[in-house]
């Protein structure tokens, strides 16, 4: 019988070749080193691993702690800081800059990455507010 994993919503599936590699990969790596996926990469690819994975930009890195939520993990200062410090923008408004389709879908990937952030800062705001809120009770 192939190898199988649990989906958070609690179905079976059976591993790729590719969930294999990456399951070993993990196995192997054990904690030593971070271990980081493309937010390019089809999350069926991160075999069940979605609510271990934390968004920090362009990347999602395993970790240890799992979200809760069903979904990943917005590490919101490292992606702020990749966002505002790291990462490079140029030429991306420039319609004379030839993107091909493959830039072009990747690029979305940095719209992504903003919609993560600012969706992290409403809820914590959200939350500051009901706090105050409950205060002035």
């Amino acid at each position: 019988m192939p190898p199988t994993y649990r989906t958070s919503d609690g179905k079976t599936g059976i591993l790729s070749v590719s969930s294999k590699v990456v399951a070993h990969v993990i196995e192997q790596v054990n904690w030593t080193r971070p271990i980081y996926f493309s937010t390019y990469v089809e999350p069926a690819r991160m075999i069940g691993l979605d609510e271990f994975m934390s968004m920090e930009g362009m990347v999602f890195r395993l970790t240890r702690q799992k979200s809760g939520t069903g979904d990943y993990y917005v590490n919101a200062s490292t992606l702020e800081r990749n966002i505002n410090e790291r990462y490079v923008y140029r030429g991306i408004t420039d319609p004379t800059v030839y993107k091909s389709p493959e830039t072009s879908n990747l690029l979305h990937n940095y719209f992504i990455a903003f919609v993560d952030l600012c969706e992290n800062y409403m809820k914590r705001l959200a939350l500051t507010w009901l706090v105050r809120s409950r205060n002035l009770m």
